[in-house]
C-alpha cells in the first residue's frame, strides 16, 4: 500500500515538482529503487534510522544519476554507531552531479560523528550546509577531518557551517574553519553559526573576522555568535575593517546577543564599520543586546547608522532600552520610507499604553 501511495505521489511530483512522504526508512529504500530520476531529494529521520536502513538507502542512491540536490537530517538516532558512518559517507561518494549538499545531525553518539569525513571531490558542488546541533563532544579535530578536502571544490559558492550548542567548539576549531575556507575563492555566501558555544573567546572571534576580510566577493554574510560569554570588547575590535572592499555585499545578518562585556565602545566599533562599509546593504539583521543603561547617544548612533544606509529595505533588531529611548529609536526607523520589512524584538522593555498609541 505504501508503494502504491508513493507511485500516486510521484505522479503528483512530476506535475508540480514537490511532494512529501511520511514512510519508514525500509519502504523509502524500496521506493527510491523504483523511481531513480529524481533531481532533488531531502530525507528526514527522527529516531527511526538504523544501520541496515542507512545501508539500503545508500546503495539505492547509486542509481540516481540525475540527483543535483541532496539533504539529509538525522535526529536522535542513537542506534547509529561508528560502523554506520561508512554508509552515510557513501551517499556522497557516488558519482552524482550534486550541486547542493546538506547534512544536518542532531545529538548523535560521538563515535558516529567523530569519524565523519563527508567531503570527496564533487566537481559540480556549489552549495554546502553542515549543521551539527547539540553534539557536545564535537571538537576541532573532528571538524578538521570533515573539511580537509574542501579546497578541491573549486566551484563552491555557498557555505553554511552551523554548530549551535556544541560546547566543545573552541578557538582552535574556529582556526581550522578559517584555514579551510580561505581556499574557496568563489565564495559569495557564508553563514557561520556558533550559538551558545561558550568556549569561544576573543581569539576565535578574531580568526573568523580575519577570514571574512579575505572574502571580498561576498554577497551575503551571516554570523551567529549569540550567547558566547567569553567574547569581550577586545574581540569586537577585530570586527574593524571586516566589511571593507565588499561592494557586492547586500545582506548582513549578525547575532551578538548577550555580549554583555562589550559595552557602548563595542557597539560604537560595530556601528562605525556598518556605516562606513555597508552602504550597499539591502538587508540588515542586527541581533544585539542593548541594555537599559545604554546612553541616549548610543541609541541615536544606532538609529543614524540604520538611516544612513540608503539601499536598506529590510531591518531586524533586538534590543533592551528605557521606554523613552525605545520610542525615539522606533519612531525614527519606522519613519524611513525605504524600509519594506521591519522586525523588532523588545525583551523586557516597558512601554506605557500612551506611548504605544503614539507609536501607532
Amino acid at each position: 500500500e505504501s508503494l502504491n501511495q508513493f507511485q500516486r505521489g510521484y505522479d503528483v511530483f512530476r506535475t508540480f515538482g514537490i511532494c512529501h512522504f511520511d514512510i519508514s526508512p525500509r519502504i523509502l529504500a524500496r521506493t527510491l529503487k523504483i523511481q531513480n530520476s529524481l533531481k532533488s531529494l531531502k530525507l528526514y529521520f527522527k529516531s527511526n534510522l538504523n544501520q541496515s536502513n542507512l545501508s539500503s538507502i545508500s546503495n539505492t542512491l547509486k542509481h540516481h544519476h540525475k540527483l543535483e540536490e541532496f539533504a539529509i537530517t538525522i535526529q536522535y538516532c542513537f542506534g547509529l554507531r561508528a560502523s554506520s558512518v561508512n554508509h552515510l559517507q557513501n551517499l556522497m561518494h557516488h558519482k552524482l552531479p550534486l550541486r547542493s549538499l546538506s547534512v544536518d545531525i542532531w545529538n548523535l553518539n560521538y563515535e558516529f560523528y567523530s569519524n565523519l569525513n563527508l567531503l570527496r571531490p564533487l566537481p559540480s558542488l556549489e552549495k554546502l550546509i553542515f549543521r551539527f546541533s547539540f553534539c557536545s563532544e564535537l571538537c576541532y579535530t573532528d571538524i578538521d577531518k570533515m573539511l580537509k578536502n574542501i579546497a578541491l571544490f573549486t566551484n563552491m559558492r555557498d557555505v553554511a557551517l552551523c554548530f549551535p550548542d556544541c560546547r566543545s567548539i573552541d578557538d582552535e576549531a574556529l582556526y581550522v574553519i578559517k584555514e579551510a575556507l580561505l581556499s574557496l575563492n568563489c565564495l559569495t555566501s557564508l553563514f557561520l553559526d556558533f550559538t551558545s558555544c561558550s568556549n569561544i573567546s576573543d581569539n576565535g572571534f578574531g580568526f573568523i573576522n580575519d577570514l571574512i576580510k579575505h572574502k571580498n566577493i561576498l554577497q551575503s554574510l551571516s554570523l551567529d555568535f549569540g550567547f558566547c560569554p567569553k567574547i569581550t570588547l577586545e574581540g569586537w575590535k577585530t570586527f574593524e575593517g571586516v566589511l571593507a572592499h565588499k561592494e557586492n555585499l547586500t545582506t548582513l545578518k549578525l547575532n551578538f546577543q548577550r555580549h554583555t562585556r562589550t559595552g557602548e565602545t563595542g557597539l560604537s566599533f560595530l556601528l562605525s564599520e556598518i556605516k562606513l562599509n555597508g552602504k550597499n546593504l539591502k538587508t540588515l539583521n542586527l541581533w544585539i543586546t542593548i541594555p537599559e543603561y545604554t546612553s541616549q547617544k548610543a541609541i541615536s548612533s544606532l538609529a543614524n547608522t540604520i538611516l544612513s544606509l540608503n539601499n536598506l529595505t529590510e531591518i531586524a533588531l533586538e534590543y533592551q532600552a528605557t521606554e523613552t529611548e525605545s520610542i525615539q529609536l522606533l519612531g525614527e526607523i519606522i519613519s524611513s520610507k525605504s524600509l519594506r520589512t521591519i522586525f523588532l524584538n523588545l525583551p523586557q522593555t516597558k512601554i506605557p499604553d500612551a506611548k504605544v498609541n503614539q507609536l501607532k
